[in-house]
């Protein structure tokens, strides 16, 4: 998806483009972008696409952190990172949809701030659901096996000290023989 105010690419950022096309594919790697642009800062192609390999790492990991839904809006990051993969390996200087625009201008420092916000907030949550789940593991009634007061008695079968002559599955102890 292009922007309106989106010319084609010159000369030169043709050029860019043909010898950074495998080290901006490698932008979409998740937070391997960070260090390739600044490896590569004077190429505009690596940077053009290592803000959309930023943008996709972050939302990769602010959705990681919803349990149910984030599963499947990880399946679109990971969709939006091949399809980013594949743009920038065929040297084009197109956006992701919908990530494209958000990597552009200052809307990417405040969709930091903002994933940073519910990052945080999605943490603190998942912290307090495993220390409840924690907790209920560690009721009393689960620590201390105590069978109902209902429940017959258990006959005890056999054990080394009760044997006496292989009466010992039918429940007779030596005590209880005639002597």
């Amino acid at each position: 998806m292009q922007s309106p105010s989106f010319s084609p690419p010159t000369e030169s950022q043709k050029l860019d483009a043909e010898q950074n096309g495998d080290i901006a594919a490698l932008c979409y790697v998740p937070l391997l972008a960070f260090f390739l642009i600044i490896a590569r800062r004077q190429s505009g192609f690596v940077r053009f696409h290592g803000r959309q390999g930023i943008a996709l790492s972050l939302l990769a990991i602010a959705f990681w952190v919803i349990p149910v839904v984030g599963k499947i809006l990880e399946l679109l990051i990971l969709a939006a990172v091949a399809c980013g993969f594949l743009l920038a390996a065929a040297r084009q200087w197109k956006e992701v949809p919908v990530i494209g625009p958000l990597s552009r201008g200052h809307v990417v420092p405040a969709l930091k701030q903002i994933l940073l916000g519910f990052t945080m907030i999605a943490l603190i949550v998942r912290v307090i659901r495993a220390l409840r789940a924690k907790r209920k593991k560690m009721t009393p009634a689960s620590v201390i096996d105590v069978a109902p007061a209902s429940s017959p008695p258990i006959a005890q079968t056999s054990s080394p000290s009760s044997s006496f002559a292989g009466n010992s599955s039918a429940g007779i102890l030596p005590k209880d023989l005639p002597s």
